[in-house]
């Protein structure tokens, strides 16, 4: 059995994209709990260090007060409690079959194992095998979060907007998202706030001020996308992010500076500063707030037998990416296909290249609805 204390070795945590858009309920002890462990494993990544479900996590009260602002007393006492109910906790998230590609829904514990010691104010706890791919050697679509700013929020719901908020921070577009799909990312239990008006006072408003006040995030405000008299759709906007803990990106021969313009107040485009979400390769030991100026996609033309023509693949892959704008809910189960910081163009054409080679069982269901016929 392999054995680690947490170290004090950065702020920063970083999680795959598909654990943050997966649903779950934990109050925010529980959340705290798991993020701090998370932050745990991101150090052992960035030192090489193996990590299994037989590695056992040991979280102190020291470490838990140091991170999270209160005394050891209490610390122990939260997380005494909190590790015995996170034990029963679970998330649904989606399962492809590596063989066959099927995605099927899933549901897993976080935990398989806990235990604490008393004399040494500490608890002691095993992830699920489910859960460490999602945190551990993540390589591709993750987001990396700040410790430091989760330990300023109270609310459970503010833990989570941060979390979805940081995820989308530097994509090019900022999405709707959908009432009933919003409530269950956000953890909100199905006879809580049933009330529209319930929900933007107890939930919505409570997290957007504590993530002003405690995060990078300035200027955060929310509108509302109405049908008729019913609202359907939450958005998020805000002026700037400004946390230079995560804007980090590695220094190498294409970084450049490049002038920024000033955000104006609504403007949706999050601000353009270094990558929040990144490929593993991206992230090295040495770090620069310069961006690297984006590679040259090159534009694909060869056409597959039973693929789309060119003309066929960037008209249907450029109405698919302007429907996940809109926030039209029929395409919005692709969203999970953009890459964090990508603009709609890439992310086009990243759609487009599938569709010439004919990969088009992914958007079967999406491409339905927009009229299209296959012809082989």
């Amino acid at each position: 059995m392999d054995q680690a204390l947490i170290t004090q070795d950065s702020s920063v945590i970083k999680q795959a994209n598909k654990l943050i858009e997966s649903v779950y309920r934990m109050d925010a002890n529980e959340q705290k709990i798991i993020l701090l462990a998370a932050k745990f494993v991101y150090d052992m990544e960035k030192k090489k260090e193996e990590f299994t479900t037989n590695t056992e996590i040991v979280i102190t009260a020291a470490e838990y007060a140091n991170e999270y602002g209160i005394t050891r007393q209490t610390a122990f006492e939260v997380i005494s409690k909190a590790k015995n109910t996170l034990y029963e906790r679970s998330f649904e998230y989606d399962y492809k079959n590596p063989e066959t590609g099927e995605v099927k829904p899933m549901s897993s514990r976080w935990i398989h194992s806990k235990g604490e010691m008393k004399a040494k104010s500490e608890i002691s706890m095993f992830f699920a095998p489910a859960v460490i791919p999602l945190i551990y050697l993540v390589q591709q679509e993750f987001t990396l979060l700040d410790i430091k700013e989760i330990g300023r929020l109270k609310s459970k719901y503010a833990i989570r907007l941060y979390q979805i908020l940081m995820k989308w921070r530097n994509a090019d577009f900022q999405p709707k998202f959908e009432y009933q799909d919003l409530r269950a990312k956000l953890g909100v239990e199905d006879g809580d706030y049933t009330l529209m008006a319930d929900f933007k006072k107890g939930v919505i408003n409570v997290a957007v001020k504590q993530i002003n006040q405690g995060t990078g995030f300035v200027g955060l405000k929310y509108s509302t996308v109405k049908k008729g008299n019913t609202i359907t759709h939450f958005t998020f906007s805000y002026d700037k992010y400004d946390n230079k803990t995560i804007n980090v990106t590695p220094i190498n021969s294409q970084s450049a500076t490049r002038p920024k313009k000033p955000k104006k107040a609504n403007q949706q485009l999050t601000e353009q500063k270094a990558p929040n979400s990144a490929n593993e390769s991206d992230l090295g030991d040495d770090f620069s707030l310069t961006p690297p100026e984006p590679k040259a996609l090159k534009k694909v033309k060869r056409h597959f037998e039973g693929g789309m023509t060119e003309p066929q693949a960037y008209m249907f892959a450029g109405k698919i990416v302007n429907k996940i704008k809109e926030g039209d809910t029929r395409f919005m189960y692709l969203s999970k296909l953009a890459q964090e910081g990508e603009l709609d163009s890439s992310f086009s054409k990243r759609i487009a290249e599938d569709f010439l080679i004919g990969n088009l069982e992914p958007y079967q269901e999406a491409l339905g609805y927009l009229g299209y016929k296959h012809h082989k």
